[in-house]
């Protein structure tokens, strides 16, 4: 499994690996405490995932393809 936590803040990231096999991976902003009241947003850490089995190298080239397909789209062209 590949992971990535995108956030230009302060974050904080904790995975446990447990005797049955399982991980848990709890992530998000570092000593953030707030309370937003009605109307108000925030923008909070992205995550993204991909799992993966076999060849380390051709997982890495599609990490890659991932992150172009979704991170890195060009803003839509004008009709002509």
């Amino acid at each position: 499994m590949i992971t990535a936590i995108g956030w230009t803040g302060q974050w904080a990231c904790a995975c446990e690996h447990g005797e049955d096999g399982r991980l848990r991976l709890r992530a998000g902003m570092e000593r953030t405490r707030i309370r937003l009241r009605p109307g108000e947003e925030i923008r909070s850490p992205r995550l993204l995932q991909m799992f993966w089995t076999g060849d380390r190298t051709r997982a890495h080239n599609r990490w890659r393809q991932l992150l172009l397909a979704r991170q890195c789209r060009a803003p839509p062209t004008a009709a002509r």
